[in-house]
């Protein structure tokens, strides 16, 4: 297959699937690539693409099954609680959801034990981490 034939097919594949203003942009930047780097540049392109409809993919799925798996807990915070949250996670280097998360799961145990009267920081063989430990460790 001749080289132009190859850049060509290169193009359409990763363009096939793309919106108008996706594929312009893409094209676009190929066509400054200099000739000898369209090649890989093309592939990484394309990978990128396959990346990016991955993603949709996924957010398509957890949108549609949300709602049958989890429960929004929301709590509205004074702005300097919001903040410490936000330092906490930084310093972990987590997403403030994370960290959340991680937090209630480990008071929500400590209550659970104080109930019981049992423990507070019994080993959870049943979660795939410990409690005492936050998941990103």
């Amino acid at each position: 297959m001749r080289r132009k034939e190859k850049r060509a097919k290169a193009s359409e594949a990763l363009t096939a699937w793309s919106p108008a203003r996706e594929r312009a942009a893409v094209l676009r930047q190929l066509e400054r690539t200099p000739a000898g780097s369209r090649e890989a540049a093309a592939r990484m392109a394309l990978a990128c693409r396959a990346a990016a409809l991955r993603t949709r993919a996924k957010a398509r799925s957890d949108h549609d099954t949300d709602a049958a798996r989890r429960v929004l807990v929301g709590a509205r915070l004074p702005r300097t609680t919001a903040e410490r949250v936000q330092r906490a996670a930084a310093r972990r280097g987590v997403s403030v959801y994370a960290w959340t998360r991680w937090a209630i799961e480990q008071n929500l145990a400590q209550e659970e034990a104080s109930i019981l009267g049992a423990d507070p920081d019994p080993p959870m063989e049943a979660e795939p981490a410990s409690l005492d430990q936050p998941p990103w460790t």
